[in-house]
């Protein structure tokens, strides 16, 4: 896998090395290594190609053993509404990533700071935390604002701790908020210190993972920044009249970028599968933008992690002292979102860090 991510690199930031000429000091056909990159399907290189390219490609001094751009997934949930159900995704859809081995970081973009605050019970200001805001501002590199959200995995000693992390926000934010509306100038400004941030945890994470805020102009950098974006959604009518909005934001933020942050899908949130118009408001989603299989059940669970200040995962097992084997609908639901996420993201996936 490692050929195909450099092979990838190589094709999008080192233009002046073409692919099909390496093919041809490797004597193979740049058909199937095309091929290759466009799918990040590593089934087009075979081992005996592999090992015909790997002299050609360090002979231009890359080291074939390294991670370049098989790096961490950039993913964003975005709505335009609130009380979605796009905070509680975050935290679940990270914890359970995290549970399934995967190395996950969340960063709140968001002034409201919901993720930290409410979701996670962190108070930056109150404990003298950096943030989200102090690394845009150029105050203290990336590493001096990134914390540790600890989740208990006994080992045989029982006496492992495990952690995904996260770049919090403050209300502190909103000021950032404000220069957004100024104009594009600001937007452009904001958007290279997102993609710097990235940068710097793309080789760390196998997910990095954007609460967005809904005001577009806040949320636009964010989006910039990432690789995909999920639309946390409420299968009501009024939710689902705004669909189109939402994906002219995410349009919007594609327009000067080279590679087009994709929408992987409409995430439906607060389903009541027993209710008609939940089914009938899905089915017409379904028929015109992509969608998750996965939907998101609603149970008065969703409602008692939320205040926890914990993922449901933890939620259920420490203060509901309930095994694996219990079923916990929210619990079920966000494990099998991960699960599908993972698939939607292609038979390359994640390398797991």
């Amino acid at each position: 896998m490692k050929i195909l991510n450099l092979l990838t690199w190589l094709s999008k930031e080192k233009r002046n090395l073409n692919i099909r000429g390496i093919c041809e000091q490797a004597g193979i056909p740049h058909q199937n290594v095309n091929s290759a990159i466009n799918s990040l399907d590593s089934k087009f290189i075979s081992a005996e190609t592999a090992q015909k390219i790997i002299p050609v490609i360090e002979k231009f001094g890359f080291d074939t053993n390294a991670n370049y751009f098989g790096k961490g997934t950039v993913l964003s949930l975005y709505n335009n509404k609130g009380g979605v159900g796009k905070t509680t995704s975050v935290i679940n859809i990270g914890a359970s990533l995290h549970r399934q081995g995967y190395k996950v970081i969340l960063i709140d973009t968001d002034p409201q700071a919901s993720l930290t605050q409410d979701a996670l019970d962190i108070r930056p200001r109150k404990e003298g935390l950096n943030e989200l805001v102090d690394i845009l501002n150029d105050e203290v590199p990336v590493e001096e604002a990134i914390y540790q959200v600890y989740e208990f995995e006994e080992d045989e000693l029982n006496e492992k701790y495990q952690h995904f992390d996260i770049i919090p926000s403050s209300t502190k934010n909103r000021a950032l908020s404000k220069a957004l509306v100024s104009g594009t100038s600001a937007i452009s400004s904001v958007r290279c210190i997102y993609e710097k941030v990235i940068y710097h945890l793309r080789d760390k994470y196998d997910f990095i993972i954007l609460d967005c805020p809904p005001e577009e102009l806040t949320a636009e950098p964010a989006l910039y920044a990432s690789d995909y974006v999920i639309v946390p959604m409420a299968p009501n009518k009024m939710d689902a009249s705004k669909a189109v909005n939402v994906i002219q934001t995410i349009n919007d933020a594609n327009r000067s970028k080279k590679e087009n942050v994709a929408c992987l899908g409409f995430l439906f949130t607060r389903v009541k599968k027993e209710t008609k118009l939940h089914g009938n408001i899905i089915h017409d989603l379904e028929a015109s933008f992509p969608t998750f299989n996965t939907v998101i059940r609603s149970n008065i669970i969703m409602e008692e992690f939320a205040s926890a200040g914990v993922d449901v995962f933890r939620y259920v097992e420490e203060e509901l002292n309930k095994s694996n084997g219990t079923i916990v609908p929210a619990r079920e639901d966000y494990k099998a979102l991960a699960e599908e996420l993972i698939l939607k993201l292609g038979k390359n996936g994640a390398e797991k860090k």
